[in-house]
């Protein structure tokens, strides 16, 4: 047995860049109140990105669709996130937006690259059929291969959402679930995130 002594070391990384994809259900079924927290908390996490840091707003309903790139202007980004609103119809094509969301990313640095999921929804139309083109299959595994694996930081709120599968989709990724018994813990989430995010740590050790 091998009894030298190792030293370890603890860094942290204050220059590390962060690229967020945030993924907001605006189905019908999301409350005025969840979204009014969402513009809220997503306005402060936005503010507080260093000059470095970016953020994608995607959000899905009957579809899924870019509502600000992740190069677009700072302005641009919160812009949108003023506009988050719930969609006249309860559709939520859930499965399409998280393949959007990984896809976009897929090119980023791994070590840099989130997605925030924020969701009350399981994939379905009005009439209960699948919303998505895309199966929870597809997701996982692109989660599984290391040119797409990203970290999934998913909100699920309510009780109408398939908790077995958002837990999967995070422990997969290496990421977290929060199931919140309220909406109004989202702040309190946003924020830890990016706590979270602005302070990793290296270990290094040397013998």
């Amino acid at each position: 047995i091998d009894t030298q002594p190792v030293q370890f070391n603890l860094y942290t990384n204050d220059n590390l860049q962060v690229n967020v994809v945030a993924v907001i259900d605006t189905s019908n079924s999301m409350s005025v109140h969840a979204l009014a927290l969402l513009r809220s908390a997503l306005t402060d996490f936005t503010n507080l990105l260093d000059a470095g840091d970016r953020m994608e707003l995607v959000t899905f309903d009957a579809s899924a669709r870019t509502a600000s790139g992740l190069d677009a202007p700072r302005g641009d980004l919160l812009g949108a996130v003023q506009d988050l609103a719930p969609a006249k119809y309860d559709s939520a094509c859930l499965l399409d937006a998280l393949y959007q969301a990984v896809e976009m990313g897929a090119g980023l640095p791994a070590d840099t690259r989130t997605i925030l999921l924020v969701t009350d929804s399981i994939d379905l139309t009005e009439s209960l059929n699948p919303c998505s083109t895309h199966t929870q299959e597809e997701i996982e595994a692109l989660l599984t291969s290391p040119d797409t694996q990203t970290p999934f930081h998913i909100i699920g709120l309510g009780s109408e959402i398939d908790r077995a599968a958002l837990q999967r989709l995070a422990d997969l990724s290496k990421g977290q679930a929060h199931f919140p018994s309220s909406v109004d813990d989202i702040p309190t989430l946003i924020q830890n995130l990016r706590a979270n995010l602005k302070n990793q740590y290296m270990l290094r050790f040397t013998v």
